[in-house]
Parts: structure tokens; sequence; C-alpha cells
């Protein structure tokens, strides 16, 4: 591993979609945070409409840190839900779960301090790539810490790490495109409909449970 000497700012494409989204000073209902799988996401064609403002602030290769270091632009917005999946490229660029951990737990501190009234949901990290299946311990061990940071601060929780599964247990390897790593759309909709519940759900209802 990196041993702690990657910086997020080490990542091209952070500053410039940084500054990007800090051009827009509106209210959002929903925003959904994290890296390239996010990114990627066409979350405003599903769940936008009817007057409900949806934000993607998703970044390739972002980390918990480089999450954390832009969490008040996401703050400004004052969403009333906010969807985050972030931390398979700690794993990937040797961050510690335990860094990683603690760099979520700011941004809970900080979005849960500042927003009250906003619910979080913490999304489990996807199991490992076709080009990563070396990293199958590391993504269980932060996603039960994950699990963890959910139940203390009483975000809800989303297990998508098993949507990648059949009721054989055999992982879906037609929901990963063909760079071996990211959602086709197949795999897309398979998470937009594990989570399309808690977008329905009335305020005030969030639960810690799927």
């Amino acid at each position: 591993g990196g041993g702690g000497c990657y910086s997020y700012l080490s990542n091209p494409m952070y500053d410039g979609y940084k500054s990007m989204f800090e051009l827009y000073n509106g209210t959002a209902d929903i925003v959904f945070a994290g890296d390239s799988h996010t990114a990627r996401g066409r979350f405003d064609e599903h769940f936008g409409g009817d007057g409900i403002r949806v934000l993607n602030r998703g970044i390739g290769s972002d980390t918990t840190e480089g999450l954390w270091n832009r969490i008040d632009e996401i703050i400004s917005h004052k969403p009333k839900k906010l969807f985050i999946l972030v931390g398979s490229n700690d794993i990937g660029k040797g961050i510690s779960t335990e860094d990683s951990l603690r760099f979520y737990m700011l941004i809970l501190r900080k979005v849960q301090q500042e927003l009250p009234d906003c619910q979080i949901y913490i999304q489990s990290v996807f199991p490992p790539s076709r080009n990563a299946a070396n990293y199958d311990y590391e993504i269980k061990a932060l996603n039960q810490g994950l699990y963890q940071l959910a139940t203390e601060r009483k975000c809800g929780w989303i297990d998508l790490f098993s949507v990648f599964f059949d009721d054989k247990g055999d992982f879906h390897e037609d929901y990963i495109s063909a760079d071996g790593v990211h959602l086709n759309g197949k795999g897309f909709q398979a998470w937009v409909d594990a989570i399309r519940k808690y977008l329905n759900q009335s305020e005030g209802s969030v639960g810690g449970r799927v």
C-alpha cells in the first residue's frame, strides 16, 4: 500500500470538478456524493422531475478525504437526503480502513451538525471488480466499519455489496462494463432499484436497516 502517501489532490479531476460544482448556489432535494461510480450515474433521470432537484457530486477517483474536503459545497445546497458512496479508491491507494472511517466520520458529523434534518444514507462499497479481486478482505472490513458508523450516527444503511450477487451467490458479471470496474446499464438499474424505496420515504422515517 501507499502507507498514507497518497493525497486526494493528486487526482487530476479533483480541482476541476470541485470548482465547477461551486458555481451552483441553489438548493437541492437530493445529493449523490462519491467517486466515479456516482459520477457516472444518471440519478437525475431516475429521481428528478416533479420539482425535485437532484445533484450529482461524484468525482472519479475521489477518496473519503477528498469528499471531506469538499463537503461544505454539498452542505451549502441544504439537501433533504444525501446518498454517499465512497471508499473503494482509498483501498486502491493503500489508505487504511481506520483513516477512511475517520474521514467518513468527519463528513457525517459535519453534515449532521449543519443540516440536522438531512437524512444521510451510507451505501456500502461495491464488491471487488474483476481487476481488483485481491481487495476482497479490505472491502468487507471497510463495509463492516461503515455499517457500524451508520448505526452509531443513525444514518440509513444500504447494502449495495449484496446487490451484485444472485440467489446462488454468484457475482453478476453482467452488471460490469467492458472496463471491468464500472457499471453498465444493467448494473446501474440494479443500484437504482436498490435505493428507490429510500427516495420515496416520507421525511423522518429513515431506518438503519434494509
